[in-house]
């Protein structure tokens, strides 16, 4: 849930610059809208899966005496860290158009990569 939320961040952000092209071109606008939109829907759409995730474990207990605090400020540090990495996939992707084939392949790349604890 988590990593579909960092991955779509990103890979939105990657291709809002390009998909609006020809406003930006008719249109004296910042570009980084185009981005703080996409990603806006991105945490608006993965904010509901978090919000199934808090109510199971509300309605079901936790046994393992989860830290909420914690778990919320690692949720806000990923959302930081995708909307980052989002500005610098939209910046890279406007002068290495290809990056946007490849960003999924590095993210799911990237997904193995890391140990799950």
């Amino acid at each position: 849930m988590h990593y579909t939320l960092f991955s779509q961040a990103i890979t939105g952000g990657a291709g809002a610059i390009l998909a609006q092209e020809r406003l930006l071109l008719q249109v004296r606008i910042d570009p980084i809208v185009f981005v703080a939109a996409s990603y806006r829907e991105t945490v608006k759409n993965g904010l509901l899966g978090v919000g199934v995730f808090f109510v199971t474990y509300l309605v079901l207990g936790d046994p393992a005496e989860a830290r909420w605090g914690v778990y919320l400020v690692a949720l806000l540090c990923l959302g930081v860290l995708a909307w980052a990495c989002a500005l610098a996939a939209a910046t890279l992707t406007v002068f290495l158009r290809d990056l946007r084939l490849a960003l999924p392949i590095g993210l799911r790349l990237l997904l193995y990569a890391c140990p799950v604890i």
